[in-house]
């Protein structure tokens, strides 16, 4: 996945991927997610932890939990994210 993806396709979607990688790699992924115009990065709420969340803000992508609806799972999510 790449630029070319978005030049391709448009930047106008939601763009779901499913992220196994190292940290090396998530990084350099949220840098070119972030250079391609990219606003936000969707997860199942499980994968999220508080590193990739503070990476994924460090490059000004917000990040997303799916299946997130009940108060339990809200509040763990609300409670990795940086203050």
């Amino acid at each position: 996945m790449g630029p070319d993806l978005y030049a391709a396709c448009g930047t106008d979607y939601a763009l779901s991927l499913d992220v196994k990688d190292t940290d090396a790699v998530a990084e350099h992924r949220a840098a070119q997610l972030a250079d391609a115009g990219v606003d936000a990065f969707n997860l199942h709420h499980r994968e999220w932890t508080a590193a990739l969340t503070a990476l994924f803000h460090s490059y000004s992508l917000l990040a997303f939990g799916w299946d997130a609806q009940h108060d339990r799972i809200l509040d763990s999510m609300l409670g990795i994210a940086p203050p």
